[in-house]
């Protein structure tokens, strides 16, 4: 992507071969960008990134996407769609899928939220996962050291993915937060 809302996928090299990858815009168009993520938190351009990693080693691939969330309610609800979409169309052979980010979502049993949106496509690790350490919240707001509110996720589906160990590190550094969110880390197990 392009511009302040831009992300990206980090991958070790040395385990992992990047077999194809996508960007797109969390909107109708998601090829042109647009401004989509407009109201009372601002205005923005808000999309995604995808791509496709072969493990050296075994040869098995998997399907990776992640998204950094409106912060607008209405937007957020409005681009949840099409990153189901895009994960539909990018991932044709239907590979293990992991999508994370900060998606600016709370977990939430509403219908048509945003997460209910999510949820419906993927899981939730922090749901699954056999253990859980680190903090419940993700969100600090740089003064919160258990977080406030849990709204980066790590979501996967596929067959034979089991999430093992879901952590949310609320290190402190010297007193102080390396960000306003939390990192989040899971391990999963995954058989064929």
């Amino acid at each position: 992507g392009k511009g302040t809302r831009a992300q990206g996928i980090g991958y070790r090299k040395d385990k992992f071969e990047l077999v194809e990858w996508h960007y797109f815009w969390a909107c109708s168009t998601p090829f042109d960008m647009t401004v989509n993520d407009t109201g009372t938190e601002g205005s923005f351009n808000r999309g995604g990134c995808c791509c496709i990693l072969m493990h050296k080693t075994s040869g098995a691939k998997y399907f990776v996407m992640n998204n950094h969330g409106c912060l607008n309610d209405q937007s957020n609800i409005d681009a949840a769609p099409v990153y189901v979409e895009m994960e539909k169309k990018f991932n044709k052979e239907a590979l293990p899928s992991f999508f994370v980010g900060d998606m600016n979502a709370k977990q939430s049993s509403v219908e048509g939220s945003v997460y209910m949106i999510y949820t419906a496509h993927w899981t939730d690790s922090y749901l699954k996962a056999a253990k859980r350490t680190g903090a419940s919240g993700t969100y600090n707001a740089y003064k919160h050291p258990n977080g406030s509110s849990r709204i980066d996720m790590a979501l996967y589906r596929g067959e034979g993915i089991t999430p093992q160990l879901y952590n949310c590190d609320n290190t402190l550094y010297g007193g102080l937060y390396p960000s306003d969110h939390f990192p989040v880390w899971v391990e999963f197990k995954i058989e064929k």
